[in-house]
C-alpha cells in the first residue's frame, strides 16, 4: 500500500517535472524566437530607413 502511494507520488512528481521542463524550454525558445523576430524586423527597419535616407 505504502509502496504503490509512495511510486505514485514519485511517477507523478517525474511527470510534472518534465512537462514543467518542457514548458520551460518551449517558453524559453518561444522568447529567443520573439527576439530574433524582433532583431530581424529592426534590421529590416533600419535598412529601409538608410534606404529612404539616401
Amino acid at each position: 500500500m505504502v509502496l504503490k502511494w509512495s511510486a505514485g507520488i514519485f511517477v507523478s512528481g517525474n511527470f510534472v517535472s518534465k512537462t514543467f521542463r518542457n514548458f520551460r524550454l518551449q517558453h524559453f525558445w518561444n522568447f529567443r524566437l520573439q527576439r530574433k523576430i524582433r532583431l530581424q524586423g529592426n534590421k529590416r527597419n533600419i535598412r529601409l530607413h538608410n534606404f529612404r535616407l539616401r
